[in-house]
């Protein structure tokens, strides 16, 4: 399944750009994935976890939910951060997850 990262509080220059914004990634057929506290780990120690809204094709996005949602966010965290499942972003994220 392909992933997209949309930020939730994209910047007023990202919007003008179309940078990770999300209806970018709506105009080309992507769809919100149902986990409203997924975050982006800080990028230095002064930063905070910034929200992002993780999206995927609709017709992927269809199939992402119960286990195979779990399994995903765990994967996304685990391949691009490097974080465990016991980690509070991980656990957080998925405590998030509806069901």
């Amino acid at each position: 399944m392909l992933t997209f990262a949309a930020s939730a509080t994209s910047s007023r220059r990202s919007r003008k750009l179309g940078l990770n914004h999300p209806g970018v990634w709506t105009r080309c057929g992507a769809v919100p994935l149902p986990v409203p506290g997924y975050v982006m780990p800080p990028v230095t120690v002064a930063a905070a976890p910034e929200p992002v809204l993780l999206m995927a094709a609709a017709a992927a996005a269809r199939q992402a939910e119960g286990e195979d949602l779990v399994a995903l966010v765990r994967a996304l965290y685990a391949e691009r951060y490097g974080l465990s499942p016991a980690d509070s972003l991980v656990r957080k994220a998925l405590e998030s997850i509806a069901g």
